[in-house]
């Protein structure tokens, strides 16, 4: 089971998208400590209402497993041209992360990022092993903000579902009721024009990412901790409108990049 958080100090967030209404949602959110994270991990493995552990594949893993699809499905001269122009392009991605302000750094060509594209949603279709570890953190983009809100709201105001708490934490099924009932705010608020409200699902996504940060331990607790350290684990989700074979390459972290390819024989292409 999660184990269930003890008291202390917390402070209050509205989504700030819904900031505008008359009377917006307050929740109440637990600062996070040590302990924390390690219960977050074991939340992903048996959090009430979860029907399987969920787990998140990092960058260096996607990277490699794409390699290893990339060297069985194609054939062929290029294919080292092609796994060099792939690691240029990651190489000036994993850049961007040294900025201050990563708009102010120096992007791949949009040759380089379709062709990156194009071939993580074909190994997302054909080679199995990148397909299932793509779908893991498909999976996990959606389901850690859910339980990380169950972990860390401690209340709320503003809303008409009440706040209920089982065996410590908030159920799934009552988060998803959450979920519901902002978004009904966001199309009522939409109608009644107020400013700053985005489409249906924006709000729970920013109390998911709060609720998220709450794992942002300090240096310290993190040396104490047996568990992986919030700065080796997975970013923040984002919210995302695609699906399938696409949104689970997307987050590959930009894996690779794809060459051309032509038939020869039933399992193997060869990179013109």
């Amino acid at each position: 089971m999660a184990v269930p958080l003890t008291a202390g100090e917390t402070e209050n967030f509205t989504p700030p998208s819904l900031a505008n209404l008359p009377t917006p949602p307050v929740f109440i959110l637990k600062t996070a400590t040590q302990r924390a994270w390690i219960a977050f991990q074991d939340g992903l493995a048996d959090f009430p209402g979860l029907d399987k552990p969920l787990i998140f594949h990092g960058q260096e893993a996607m990277r490699e497993e794409m390699l290893r699809g990339l060297n069985t499905l194609y054939v062929g001269e290029a294919v080292a041209a092609a796994k060099a122009r792939l690691q240029e392009t990651w190489q000036i991605l994993d850049q961007v992360q040294e900025y201050e302000k990563p708009e102010d750094a120096p992007m791949p060509p949009d040759e380089a990022m379709a062709e990156m594209s194009n071939l993580a949603d074909e190994l997302t279709r054909e080679w199995a092993p990148f397909r299932r570890m793509a779908a893991d953190n498909l999976r996990w983009s959606r389901d850690a903000p859910r339980i990380a809100i169950g972990m860390f709201v401690a209340g709320w105001s503003g809303l008409t579902i009440p706040y209920e708490r089982q065996a410590g934490v908030v159920s799934l099924l009552h988060v998803d009721r959450l979920a519901e009932e902002l978004s009904k705010l966001e199309q009522d608020a939409r109608g009644s024009n107020i400013t700053g409200v985005g489409k249906d699902g924006t709000a729970f996504l920013e109390l998911g990412n709060e609720a998220f940060s709450k794992l942002n331990l300090t240096e310290t607790e993190r040396k104490n901790s047996s568990s992986p350290s919030p700065s080796s684990s997975p970013p923040e989700p984002t919210q995302t409108e695609s699906s399938g074979s696409t949104e689970g390459a997307a987050l590959t972290a930009s894996a690779t990049s794809a060459p051309k390819k032509t038939r020869r024989g039933s399992s193997a292409r060869k990179i013109a």
